[in-house]
């Protein structure tokens, strides 16, 4: 769901897959992940790693196999520069989607609160993994200002409600993450 536009982006190069070891993850989670990994998309294996650092929890008083400080080292300064810069166009993308009017009935909401769920979703995973990299201070920026918008629109949070009910990911989050809007707690 990250940005796809016409405007020119210079492509990125590729990384190496996170591995996450033998550790025990649910389901649904290592599902994802070992979809993303075989994906030639070097987005989506930045998003898998974050998606796993921010929503793994260990059952056994296990221990992250695999160090991920280790492999961020992996991957050179140009790069996360460049992945920074699809993340902030992925923001752009963001806001425009928030900015659309309620009264707008040629939109279908539903699908919309989704994706743009779907996509802040990626993005902190994203943001995570340019922290621990020690980068990405505009990125957190520009989503914080993403963010505040995000909260002012209580129709939003409402349709979020109903919409990311069956959505695994959006429940872990707000559980594990319980100050992020997109977040949704099963129930009514």
């Amino acid at each position: 769901m990250l940005h796809q536009s016409d405007r020119p982006v210079r492509p990125i190069r590729e990384i190496p897959v996170y591995g996450i070891g033998a550790v025990a993850v649910e389901p649904w989670l290592l599902n994802y992940i070992n979809y993303q990994n075989t994906s030639p998309v070097t987005m989506d294996r930045i998003i898998s790693a974050g998606m796993f650092t921010r929503l793994w929890v260990p059952t056994h008083g296990e221990f992250c196999c695999g160090d991920i400080r280790n492999w961020t080292k992996k991957i050179d300064d140009q790069t996360w520069s460049d992945i920074e810069l699809l993340a902030i166009l992925s923001v752009s993308d963001l806001n425009r989607w928030l900015a659309i009017p309620r009264s707008d009935e040629l939109v279908d909401f539903e699908a919309l609160t989704a994706g743009v769920a779907e996509l802040r979703n990626e993005l902190e995973s994203i943001c995570c993994i340019l922290r621990i990299a020690g980068k990405g201070a505009i990125l957190q920026a520009a989503l914080d200002a993403s963010d505040e918008i995000a909260k002012s629109e209580p129709q939003l949070l409402t349709d979020l409600k109903v919409v990311g009910q069956g959505d695994e990911f959006l429940h872990a989050v707000a559980w594990i993450e319980p100050d992020a809007w997109w977040g949704v707690l099963r129930g009514p």
